[in-house]
């Protein structure tokens, strides 16, 4: 990915494709992605694809005014832009008293944005803590429960939000869009990686993967449920495995084979 250069990018998949979804993380990976990054919005913009932008900032990667230079350039050419309060601020220079206001603040600030879709999160301590999202279009704001969780691991839970979104953004149905994010989100906190590995590797010594965790509902505490339980760590064990929670497994395979049974064609440019 790293000696990825403009020549490389072909026009031809894009023509074909609804939106076209970059990372930060590509142009951060030296002048020759830089280079790609901006050759593939140009195709994109040519062949009609709207545009989402994660900024995705790697402090290893590159510093932050070498970064805020280049996301300079890339927001006029982007139609959705996820971020969080914070990062509008450190990177695009605008602000508000609270996530939605600083989403608006965004959509003034830059008027090719169509929309400015936030995450949030309140974290108890490591392993614990309460994920939230939104999204401001031009004319109106869609929230999402929040959810209390624990914390397998927080990796890809960013991207899950975005699938998640843009699945609904695509379909004119923001507010399911914003739904189907924040719940791909909690249910990423109870996988470990990036993606679950199958099949697991079957050594007596390694470590069993955890049962998923519990994802609660903000808005289901004090109505009798059981709220969120604790999900064990990985294990060395000589035999046997957790069993999933089967609430989570059916909801992972109800939002997943949703998701794919309708297919997005959405070229990805990102790490």
């Amino acid at each position: 990915m790293s000696t990825l250069g403009p020549e490389e990018i072909d026009p031809a998949p894009f023509a074909g494709a609804r939106l076209f979804h970059v990372s930060g993380i590509t142009p951060a990976l030296g002048d020759r992605c830089r280079a790609a990054t901006f050759a593939a919005l140009e195709a994109a913009r040519a062949a009609g694809c709207a545009v989402s932008f994660d900024p995705n900032y790697r402090s290893r990667l590159w510093s932050l005014d070498a970064a805020r230079a280049v996301y300079a350039q890339i927001l006029p050419q982007v139609d959705i832009l996820f971020a969080t309060r914070e990062a509008l601020d450190t990177f695009f220079g605008v602000g508000g008293a609270d996530d939605e206001a600083a989403a608006r603040a965004a959509l003034a600030a830059f008027p090719g944005l169509k929309a400015v879709a936030l995450t949030s999160r309140e974290q108890a301590h490591a392993f614990r803590g309460t994920i939230g999202a939104l999204a401001a279009t031009r004319d109106q704001t869609y929230r999402a429960r929040p959810y209390d969780l624990e914390i397998i691991d927080r990796l890809g839970a960013g991207d899950a939000f975005a699938a998640g979104f843009l699945w609904g953004f695509l379909r004119d149905d923001p507010a399911r869009g914003v739904a189907y994010g924040q719940a791909l989100a909690a249910l990423q906190h109870t996988i470990p990686g990036d993606f679950p590995t199958s099949p697991w590797p079957k050594s007596p010594n390694w470590p069993r993967p955890p049962a998923p965790a519990r994802c609660a509902s903000v808005a289901d505490r004090g109505k009798g449920r059981t709220g969120t339980t604790k999900a064990p760590r990985p294990q060395r064990t000589q035999s046997g495995s957790s069993s999933p929670n089967s609430k989570i497994t059916v909801l992972l395979c109800v939002l997943c084979g949703s998701v794919s049974s309708l297919p997005i064609h959405a070229p990805v440019l990102g790490g």
